[in-house]
């Protein structure tokens, strides 16, 4: 009889696609529709392997897998858990270290008897689970865990102070999970662990402490210790700063992930999951035999080199399009490895980097892998502790038009990002965009997450002195009534603001992006399409923020409604007051 497997489903077509599949493969499959009948067939009859949904009609997957985890007699099998949203289950399953495998539904059969075919045979390699490990923790002095209780209460004072307005708020919640949403988010964690750092340092001693010293032979490690003692994130911007070339491998209780960065930046992301690379391709492998494939499979386990570079070294795979999917194959590489939570880490600088990175890496932005995670979040209480009403006010980030180039935007962000002009509030952009009020409070969320918006009370890492005075730029013929009027109120302003003439209508966008001006006036009656221009400058996301006044001869009133809706936040009839570019300087 062949190996065992259990699958606990609630739902009938899965369990039939399942049936089929690893039935013609040749397993002994047994099926139960509920937990409690997964729990009394597994602990009666252990299987080799369990696959279980995570919503079941009478208890979580969650649930199921620790209740087969503290029993002797299926402790050590291993299990996958399958789910619609199986990339947000990781953090639940962490203290689970039987859960080996995340799904997402729907699967093809292909890719499921893929799976089961190599856990199964990596179970039979490796040692059963271990459910526990004695604590290798350093002991702490009474003055360190002081320092680090007040680092905590630092990070935690805001949210405290806002309890009484959650047990409000909490109805018919359950007060353990609902108040870890309100606290433990991502980014609170990052703030406390990074603050915690100068203790564990300290504990650990020097050898926890990395050094910028002399880099030692090539290719010997020099950097090794523990991402919850040094978060990735950090590790990462540290060989940014100083610009190191060489082989970061991070190590987790069933994965091993490599980065290879070039001058600071990650090229290229692998790991020794090979069936998972295959599973996630839409590659034609076809042509590829079955000891070709072995041998690529072999290959990434071993030394992280992707199968799709052997397959198309043994000119199995057309080279074309190798560096897009090494691409895509890395980004999700690094969000698994972001997502694995703490492990360990070493850092070698070899000689040079393997050939398919130098023939084939391309930057690789960690900011993106994080904008497409929070992408996940569906978490409404992560949303609004950063989003906190329609009345908040957004602003660009700093460095922003340099930082942008670095992100890839799906849509609706975009559109969001149009909109954020350090003038419209969280409500108009809603009524503008087009976005249901969801869309817009994630959208601000996600972006807010990765630096490129912020709330406008919140201050950005330098002030607007520092980054000078932006100017006004304006295209309207009119020298007298118009250019030498508003020349004088700009010098005669406590902070004086340069005033730019836009040659033509032709350089609008070149002049905005190379002098990014803080206020356009364009005369609409000038001979030229304003409302096209007008959508150009707000189509561009680099100039997008910029107010835009439109100046007419007379028919403003019939045309404010089409220069509004293209873009323009004032229209202004001559003869006009000046006081009114004032006010709108001064929004």
């Amino acid at each position: 009889m062949g190996r065992r497997v259990l699958a606990i489903d609630d739902s009938l077509t899965i369990r039939k696609l399942l049936e089929m599949a690893l039935g013609r493969a040749g397993y002994a499959l047994e099926l139960a529709s509920t937990g409690q009948e997964g729990i009394q067939r597994a602990i009666r009859n252990p299987p080799d392997l369990v696959l279980l949904d995570y919503v079941l009609p009478d208890m979580k997957g969650l649930d199921v897998a620790a209740a087969l985890l503290r029993d002797e007699r299926t402790a050590s099998v291993p299990v996958v858990v399958m789910s619609a949203k199986s990339d947000d289950l990781r953090a639940l399953f962490r203290d689970v270290p039987s859960v080996v495998e995340f799904v997402g539904k729907p699967f093809t059969p292909s890719g499921i008897v893929f799976l089961v075919a190599d856990l199964l045979a990596r179970a039979q390699a490796t040692p059963a689970v271990a459910t526990g490990a004695p604590s290798d923790l350093p002991s702490f002095t009474f003055a360190q865990k002081e320092s680090a209780a007040k680092a905590m209460f630092a990070h935690l004072r805001e949210r405290f102070a806002r309890i009484p307005e959650w047990m409000r708020a909490i109805g018919d919640s359950s007060p353990a999970p609902y108040f870890a949403r309100k606290m433990l988010t991502p980014e609170l964690l990052d703030g406390i662990l990074n603050a915690l750092v100068p203790t564990l340092r300290e504990a650990l001693g020097p050898s926890a402490t990395p050094g910028r010293g002399p880099a030692l032979a090539p290719g010997t490690p020099f950097l090794a210790g523990h991402t919850s003692i040094l978060p990735l994130s950090h590790l990462l911007r540290e060989l940014a700063s100083t610009g190191r070339t060489g082989t970061l491998r991070l190590e987790h209780e069933s994965r091993v992930t490599w980065l290879f960065l070039r001058r600071g930046r990650v090229m290229l992301v692998t790991h020794d999951q090979p069936d998972e690379s295959l599973r996630q391709s839409s590659e034609d492998l076809s042509a590829v035999t079955p000891s070709e494939l072995e041998n690529a499979v072999a290959t990434q386990r071993a030394s992280g080199k992707p199968v799709f570079v052997s397959l198309a070294e043994s000119g199995r795979l057309a080279k074309g399009d190798l560096a897009q999917v090494l691409y895509l194959h890395g980004k999700r590489a690094l969000l698994a490895a972001i997502e694995a939570g703490p492990g360990g880490f070493d850092w070698s600088e070899p000689q040079g980097l393997p050939d398919f990175v130098e023939a084939f890496g391309q930057p690789l932005a960690q900011e993106q892998v994080q904008l497409e995670q929070l992408r996940a979040v569906d978490d409404w209480a992560q949303v609004e502790l950063h989003v906190t009403g329609l009345d908040v006010v957004f602003r660009r980030g700093e460095d922003f038009a340099a930082r942008l180039a670095g992100f890839e935007l799906i849509p609706s962000e975009r559109r969001v990002l149009t909109l954020v002009d350090d003038r419209n509030s969280v409500r108009m952009i809603i009524d503008r965009s087009g976005l249901t009020p969801f869309e817009v409070f994630h959208c601000l969320f996600r972006l807010g997450q990765v630096g490129l918006v912020s709330a406008r009370d919140m201050p950005l890492a330098s002030d607007e002195p520092a980054r000078g005075v932006r100017p006004v730029a304006i295209l309207d013929p009119d020298q007298q009534g118009v250019k030498e009027p508003l020349a004088r109120l700009l010098a005669q302003r406590q902070k004086p603001v340069p005033l730019l003439e836009v040659p033509t209508p032709d350089d609008i966008i070149a002049l905005c992006l190379k002098e990014r001006p803080r206020l356009l006036i364009l005369n609409v009656s000038a001979g030229f399409d304003a409302a096209a221009a007008a959508r150009q400058v707000r189509g561009t996301l680099e100039i997008s923020d910029m107010a835009l006044v439109a100046v007419a001869e007379g028919e403003a009133p019939r045309r404010t409604e089409e220069l509004a809706h293209a873009g323009f936040d004032a229209v202004l009839t001559k003869p006009f007051l000046f006081t009114d570019i004032e006010r709108l300087l001064a929004a």
